[in-house]
């Protein structure tokens, strides 16, 4: 009985040797691992801001983008609207009442001023003025 009492005793001590060393490993892979941890939670932190900037800078340029758009849309019309129904674009002809024209009646000043004028022209012959009925009755 003393001998199964010491083989045992000796089986136990050596798994506690076996176990003490592997705990120490364990210890320093659990370590590392923690480390790990919080190596990737700083990085994800830093890639969370960079995400944030750069989610910023995109609605940003969107709103730009969609400004343009909408700024397009109004300044440009598209060759297929309609626009007879602007005012500006109606044709509507402009009808005109014929006029008598009377010859105007030449007095001797302006018979000479003619005849000055025809001098410098090389005698090309000079046109006369017509004056319509309307004009007439307007000048006192």
């Amino acid at each position: 009985m003393v001998v199964a009492f010491k083989t045992t005793l000796k089986s136990v001590e050596e798994r506690l040797k076996f176990y003490k060393k592997n705990e120490s490993v364990y210890v320093e892979k659990i370590n590392g691992l923690k480390w790990d941890i919080q190596v990737g939670e700083m990085t994800i932190g830093e890639l969370r801001k960079k995400l944030e900037i750069v989610q910023k800078e995109k609605d940003g340029i969107q709103f730009i983008v969609d400004k343009l758009e909408n700024a397009s849309k109004r300044n440009f019309l598209s060759p297929k609207h309609d626009l007879s129904g602007l005012e500006e674009f109606v044709y509507e002809p402009i009808v005109c009442e014929p006029t008598v024209k009377k010859p105007v009646v030449e007095t001797s000043e302006a018979k000479a001023s003619a005849d000055k004028i025809k001098g410098k022209n090389n005698g090309a012959p000079i046109i006369e003025d017509w004056v319509s009925d309307s004009e007439e009755e307007d000048m006192p």
